[in-house]
């Protein structure tokens, strides 16, 4: 069996720092924050906040529009099911990370997720 090259631990070294980048992103990305709330906009106006921090898991739909519903699972929210022809809104899925948002525009409702990291509000970068 022929020894390791230079080139191949280079190789090595670099797969290495990639899966650890990889990995390193995606435990800042999932991090959780004090404070997450869904909010519903129906025809550009707040129609419920739910605090997805506390809510237990449930199912609803909002006044006026029945035929649109929700879940919330966990700290996620989704449409689960819509009247609307294109269903763009329920193939989004669930959504749970501040500034993540989905939409049913024929129905003209809007949610999406505000949240309070837990590092505070002046933080712009971790190394």
């Amino acid at each position: 069996m022929k020894a390791m090259q230079k080139k191949d631990l280079i190789l090595i070294a670099v797969l290495l720092l990639v899966a650890g980048g990889f990995f390193g992103w995606q435990y800042l990305s999932n991090r959780h924050y004090t404070e997450l709330y869904a909010v519903f906009r129906m025809d550009g106006e707040i129609v419920k906040t739910v605090d997805l921090s506390r809510e237990q898991n449930q199912t609803f739909s909002l006044s006026n529009r029945e035929q649109v519903v929700f879940e919330v699972r966990g700290n996620h929210v989704a449409f689960i099911c819509s009247d609307c022809l294109d269903q763009i809104c329920v193939n989004v899925g669930f959504i749970g990370r501040p500034g993540q948002a989905a939409a049913c525009l024929p129905n003209g409702i809007v949610v999406y997720i505000q949240g309070q990291d837990p590092y505070g509000d002046n933080l712009d970068i971790i190394i």
